[in-house]
């Protein structure tokens, strides 16, 4: 059990971290949409996707730190969490009984132990419920490739430039992009070849998504999923990345010379018809498609975010040349999300604040069983 403890607390960290981020990233959010950079859709899904980084990066930060700490003979850390509630309590800043504070730290330690123990059959379901959705996403995720490598099996090359593949299927109803190890790949329905206007737009479209990683980022998260799977923040962030990234796209081509914007805005009404009129199934992962396509609510919830992007379009700005310093913001969040884990970390040793508490708790232990033993 000592070999996975590590593991499990690391793996309680990141989800903590997550959380945070997508809290702070709600409030960044909340300011840029009350100043002029509320349609500044790159920057922020810049930002987002290094606040995203910084979340993945959480275990190797905490294991780095834990190493530099050996290597320097650091003993006491002056950022722990703990130790500066401990130095509250001692100053009168947390108005609780010693042993109730006492018995508020150890909680996390407690409740792992636990967890690890599935000594109880609450401890025992939650370690299922963890153990059991991983699984299951885990192997959709196998079962989600499986298929996308089916499909791009069945596609005809019509275009190769470089790196990059323009692929023709008879099967595909939505445009969608994706990649291999080595190779990028824009998959388009074989029916799009005959209308050349919105061939064009379709492929600036997905090139831009290629320009913007969107596709790399769609697979690092799709892979994360099996470890956050229960964690609402994932949602959010998830949803909010897929949101940004599509606002983005479409305010990089409409503002490129010669889009018209309501062809464009045609275009992507007749790619979401075609992928409901011809039942096409929902490519989950690891793909970017033009338009989403999800039956859910009889389609209501991809016809109101398409609604969204459209509306969206109509109140364009091209921001890429006025926000290129704000990018490094999306840095300093991130040294925040960092110090933050450093914080959580448990202390080295126990300090003499510790041993103060574990006095008073003593002393309030002793004068309890005094009182409870008068006659």
């Amino acid at each position: 059990m000592e070999t996975v403890r590590p593991i499990f607390e690391a793996f309680v960290d990141v989800n903590i971290v997550l959380a945070l981020s997508v809290i702070l990233w709600m409030g960044i959010r909340h300011l840029m949409d009350r100043s002029p950079l509320r349609h500044a859709y790159g920057l922020k899904l810049q930002m987002l996707n290094g606040l995203a980084l910084a979340v993945l990066l959480t275990p190797f930060v905490a294991l780095l730190y834990g190493k530099a700490k050996l290597l320097l003979g650091i003993g006491r850390d002056p950022l722990n969490f703990s130790d500066l509630l401990v130095a509250s309590y001692l100053k009168g800043g947390i108005a609780l009984k010693a042993s109730q504070f006492e018995a508020l730290l150890a909680w996390r330690s407690e409740a792992t132990e636990h967890f690890l123990l599935r000594d109880t059959p609450v401890w025992l379901a939650l370690f299922s419920v963890l153990v059991l959705g991983a699984l299951f996403h885990a192997a959709h995720l196998a079962v989600q490739i499986f298929r996308l490598r089916r499909t791009m099996a069945d596609c005809h090359e019509w275009r190769r430039m470089g790196r990059l593949s323009l692929l023709v299927s008879d099967h595909v109803a939505v445009p969608f992009s994706t990649r291999g190890l080595r190779r990028r790949y824009v998959v388009l329905p074989a029916g799009l070849l005959t209308r050349p206007t919105d061939l064009k737009l379709v492929l600036r479209h997905e090139l831009q998504h290629l320009r913007q990683n969107d596709v790399e980022w769609e697979i690092l998260l799709e892979c994360a999923r099996p470890f956050f799977f229960w964690n609402p923040a994932y949602r959010l962030l998830k949803r909010e990345v897929e949101v940004l990234r599509e606002l983005a796209c479409d305010q990089q081509v409409v503002t490129r010379r010669g889009t018209d914007l309501r062809a464009y805005c045609d275009c992507l009404l007749r790619a979401c018809r075609r992928g409901f009129s011809q039942q096409a199934q929902p490519m989950d992962v690891p793909v970017v498609t033009l338009v989403e396509v999800r039956r859910s609510w009889f389609g209501q919830g991809s016809s109101q975010r398409l609604r969204d992007r459209m509306l969206t379009m109509f109140d364009h700005r091209d921001f890429g040349a006025g926000v290129g310093r704000l990018r490094h913001l999306s840095l300093l969040f991130c040294a925040v999300l960092m110090l933050v884990v450093i914080g959580m970390q448990k202390p080295a040793d126990w300090s003499h604040d510790r041993l103060m508490l574990d006095a008073i708790v003593n002393l309030e232990q002793l004068n309890k069983h005094n009182t409870f033993g008068r006659p």
